[in-house]
């Protein structure tokens, strides 16, 4: 119902007017249902409209002039306040309820400005990077990786070289990833066990060489950061800490400065390992033919929290790791 129940049997009389030409006559106006029914004084109606469509011609002066449509052509004076009031209650509550074209475009402005707020803050930087990170060749990443072991260095001290001419390191990277251009470094200080970089660096804590009394610890520390470094690109990670805008210059000009290279540096050094599911961890340690229970053994002493690692020994157990002379030199190349 569009009419008030307390108008229900409202009436007045005002002065209708048919056309600009005709005359204006006194009528009777009775509230109706979801209508204004005029009538003449012998009760015949001479014409009915309705109340969503009645629009007034004059919003503040006496009398309400009203018509039933916007021409304006047909229309009728109104001295009576209450019938007035009645009309004016009825016009305003369809007024509020009628959808409003302003608002709604501006909400949908502002719902559509949000959406692409999120995709430029959350969608875009990721498919930036990620394509970014793509175009980078192994060469390139080999010197932005050498770049941030100057940097790490700087922060840990330099990674720890012996003095002969032996390389216990490249044994230890050829006998665990042959042919792959793994470059495995040891460091004093600064690591807390184990990180890599762009262009297949991976660098030790001493403790992993130092600590244990055989080769297959800390070949399983290699071993796990080598399959961290393959599920996720390092580069990538290097570009999604720098940032979008670290991203875009890098992309244009294949440049990074050193401060974003020092800041990154710092974040890798505070940085936990994530360790990958088992399943993935029993494959590498499958293809570099080392049996996992002597890191499993590092990691927890009494075997409870690697035990996975312990019961699947489904490695080649006769195949050293390292020669006994490499062995001891390893464990002597930060001088411990």
């Amino acid at each position: 119902m569009t009419a008030l129940k307390q108008y229900d049997r409202l009436e007045a009389t005002g002065l209708w007017r048919e056309t600009t030409e005709s005359q204006s006559i006194e009528v009777l106006i009775t509230f109706g249902n979801a209508s204004l029914i005029l009538s003449d004084f012998t009760g015949s109606p001479l014409t009915h409209w309705s109340l969503p469509a009645v629009v007034r011609t004059n919003p503040t002066k006496r009398p309400a002039i009203y018509s039933p449509n916007t021409s304006g052509t047909e229309k009728i004076e109104i001295e009576d306040e209450a019938m007035i009031k009645a009309i004016e209650e009825v016009r305003s509550s369809i007024k509020s309820r009628r959808p409003r074209p302003g608002k709604l475009r501006i909400l949908t402005l502002i719902i559509t400005s949000l959406v692409i707020t999120a995709l430029l803050i959350f969608w875009l930087p990721n498919i930036l990077t990620q394509h970014t990170s793509g175009l980078v060749y192994a060469e390139q990443r080999r010197q932005i990786g050498e770049r941030l072991i100057q940097q790490v260095s700087k922060l840990s001290g330099p990674p720890c070289e012996l003095e002969s001419d032996a390389n216990p390191l490249y044994q230890l990277e050829q006998r665990l990833f042959p042919n792959t251009g793994v470059k495995i470094l040891v460091f004093a200080e600064g690591i807390r066990t184990s990180t890599h970089l762009p262009g297949k660096f991976i660098l030790l804590n001493r403790t992993t060489v130092e600590d244990f009394e055989v080769p297959e610890v800390v070949a399983g520390f290699a071993i796990i950061e080598k399959a961290i470094l393959d599920l996720n690109d390092p580069m990538k990670n290097l570009l999604s800490f720098a940032g979008t805008s670290v991203v875009l210059k890098f992309l244009t000009t294949g440049k990074l400065n050193d401060r974003v290279l020092e800041e990154y540096a710092i974040y890798l050094l505070h940085k936990e390992q994530v360790i990958p599911d088992i399943e993935i961890i029993l494959e590498e340690f499958k293809l570099a033919d080392v049996n996992p229970k002597y890191y499993a053994y590092a990691i927890d002493v009494t075997g409870e929290a690697t035990s996975d690692l312990i019961k699947q020994e489904n490695t080649n157990q006769n195949r050293r790791v390292l020669s006994k002379d490499d062995w001891l030199g390893l464990q002597t190349i930060c001088g411990g």
